[in-house]
């Protein structure tokens, strides 16, 4: 038997799906005991989970739990953009450009440059970039 090609699937024996949380169906490590919550917020806010020295995205499990194996070249997006919120109803598949799109705008790379005194305005979308200013 081959390993799976997710890391993400690794954790389908020892976390259970409730309205948008996993939580840990054995004690995985000491401190952990099974109903606990699993996971962690990282400083982009997103949950992770550890188990065997594997990380991952709970939004990422929660898909993969429900729906397996995510396709090459596709991602998981939040919906209503909240990270935190990881019920599968919530969820989609979504290619890079998809999920970019959703991106909430304090979330946008900064578009403001600052040339010779004049302020510019970079825009791309859907093709290449556009600069407009004074």
């Amino acid at each position: 038997m081959t390993a799976p090609k997710n890391n993400e699937l690794r954790f389908k024996d020892v976390v259970r799906y409730e309205d948008g949380c996993l939580y840990w169906i054995k004690a995985v490590r000491v401190g952990i005991n099974p109903g606990d919550r699993a996971g962690y917020f990282d400083h982009h806010g997103y949950r992770n989970i550890n188990y065997r020295n594997v990380r991952a995205l709970e939004h990422r499990v929660i898909w993969m739990l429900h729906h397996g194996e995510i396709p090459a070249g596709l991602q998981i997006d939040h919906i209503n953009r909240d990270r935190s919120d990881n019920r599968i109803e919530n969820l989609r598949l979504a290619t890079h450009r998809q999920n970019k799109h959703n991106m909430k705008e304090r979330d946008l790379p900064p578009c403001l440059h600052h040339q010779r005194g004049r302020i510019q305005v970079r825009i791309r979308a859907n093709g290449p970039k556009k600069t407009v200013g004074t």
